[in-house]
């Protein structure tokens, strides 16, 4: 069984909070902190459409996830 997805840096961008520890409801991401929500398919703020956070694309293959992360300098 394979297939695909994406997933989303583990910190909010406002205050660098815990995005991580927010409420996931279908593929919107709360921050635990003060309520900002995210779109963890394209990363996109909803509460805040100017605020994103990094989105990732995902392959699982087998029992493996692999996250593609692009590296920026």
């Amino acid at each position: 069984m394979g297939g695909g997805g994406s997933c989303v840096a583990t910190r909010c961008p406002h205050l660098v909070d815990p995005l991580g520890d927010g409420a996931l409801t279908d593929e919107v991401v709360m921050c635990p902190w003060h309520a900002y929500e995210f779109n963890v398919k394209t990363g996109k703020g909803i509460t805040i459409p100017e605020m994103e956070v990094e989105c990732y694309e995902t392959k699982v293959a087998e029992k493996e996830v692999s996250v593609w992360i692009e590296e920026t300098l």
